[in-house]
């Protein structure tokens, strides 16, 4: 499983071949206010969602399915499967099938994971137009919080933490112990986007404490940590080379209320944050992204935290960090193109194969604007999805028109669309 790696193509080579992007949504390469133009770095993109035109691969295009945190409860007789199934065999099959379609019309197409996860799907003949992909045994180390928060001990700011299985968490659940006698956060290693969080807080219900103790499978580890009452959630796109590692502005996550799942994120409301504050934040990514760098990882990083009051934690706390890029990734492509700058998916090509890089000052001039929201919708009986009129003239031609059916608090069902991309000044 050998991609090109350092020193086996340059940056100039990369510059003058097509290049197609491989991940989520097509959105992720957005380059304008409305979402309709593509950076331009890029000729192409295979996603889970997408147009499925002008050259673009979307499955959802082919394939009527939706994701899903509980696939149980299934109303719109679509094909459901769970966020935990996102790398599975449909997905395997999807990229590969249209990776082989482009290189018999274009052998020389180079091919940019939006995750580092993405490309370990791909088949072997392929990884030889694979670029900006770090070794497996990183990808299993920062994708992992088991293995990322025992590694990253004593480097990075982080609330302390132990490792349990799943049955010995149960247990303590019956004893009372979480949530009385303990306010925890119970992570599964490899859960995504909140999924696979579990909150346990005083105060709680027995039917809560009961219908949440239904997450933690017995035979399972788990990271469990104390529950730090925090007032935030940044996070930030960290770039790292050989020579340098820098951050682009930090968002502040929007978090479902009494869920861990991510409703939206904001880049100017960390900008008006405290000057301390963000300070905290800025060192600890740092210290972060340097880890990365002496792992040997290279190029995009998405690195999360959480704020503290700062009386009986450091202000600043690393969460995890995710080996891929961010899902504000487009937000921070239109702001550097606003201030006449390049890229992130272009200096992250730069990270991976420069000898040497000078990205740092172009990163810091990037502007803090814009926000991404996933924006409620309703869904007709025959399938066909209304937007809001308040966000009608955002996104709604021929891109993420798919769903997400998001559990976020008891059965409660609420539909979420990834096509509330809003830039402001």
């Amino acid at each position: 499983m050998k991609t090109l790696g350092y020193g086996e193509i340059s940056v100039e080579e990369i510059k003058n071949r097509a290049k197609c992007f491989i991940g989520c949504h097509e959105t992720l390469i957005a380059a304008s206010e409305d979402g309709h133009e593509t950076d331009p770095f890029f000729q192409k993109s295979i996603t889970y969602y997408g147009s499925g035109r002008n050259g673009n691969a979307a499955l959802n295009s082919t394939r009527l399915h939706q994701q899903s945190f509980d696939p149980s409860d299934n109303t719109t007789g679509e094909e459901v499967y769970k966020y935990s199934d996102m790398h599975g065999e449909i997905i395997k099959d999807f990229f590969n099938n249209e990776i082989l379609k482009i290189l018999r019309d274009d052998p020389d197409t180079l091919f940019v994971p939006f995750s580092q996860e993405h490309w370990i799907l791909f088949t072997d003949e392929f990884h030889k137009n694979v670029i900006c992909a770090n070794d497996p045994k990183l990808v299993n180390l920062f994708g992992n919080k088991k293995n990322f928060k025992e590694f990253a001990k004593g480097k990075v700011p982080q609330a302390d933490f132990e490792i349990m299985k799943g049955s010995e968490i149960l247990y303590l659940i019956q004893q009372g112990a979480f949530p009385n006698e303990r306010e925890v956060v119970v992570q599964s290693p490899t859960g995504i986007l909140g999924v696979g969080t579990t909150f346990f807080r005083r105060g709680m219900s027995n039917d809560k404490i009961e219908s949440l103790s239904k997450q933690i499978n017995p035979d399972e580890l788990y990271v469990v940590s104390e529950f730090v009452h925090n007032i935030g959630s940044p996070s930030v796109c960290a770039m790292v080379s050989n020579n340098e590692t820098a951050i682009y502005p930090p968002w502040m996550m929007k978090i479902a209320e009494n869920s861990g799942a991510t409703a939206g994120s904001d880049l100017a409301v960390f900008a008006s944050l405290p000057e301390s504050t963000r300070n905290a934040v800025y060192d600890a990514s740092l210290a972060a992204a340097k880890v990365l760098q002496e792992s040997g990882y290279r190029g995009t990083a998405n690195i999360d935290l959480m704020i503290t009051n700062g009386e009986t934690h450091t202000e600043a706390l690393i969460t995890e960090i995710n080996a891929r890029d961010p899902e504000t990734i487009s937000l921070l492509t239109v702001a550097a193109r606003r201030a006449g700058l390049r890229s992130p998916h272009e200096l992250k090509v730069e990270a991976c194969y420069a000898e040497e890089t000078n990205f740092v000052d172009e990163i810091n001039k990037v502007p803090p604007i814009g926000r991404r929201m996933y924006c409620p919708y309703t869904r007709g009986a025959d399938g066909k999805v209304t937007i809001p009129p308040e966000h009608q003239h955002r996104n709604t031609e021929g891109l993420d028109q798919t769903t997400t059916e998001d559990n976020i608090e008891g059965t409660t069902r609420q539909h979420y669309s990834y096509t509330g991309f809003l830039f402001d000044d």
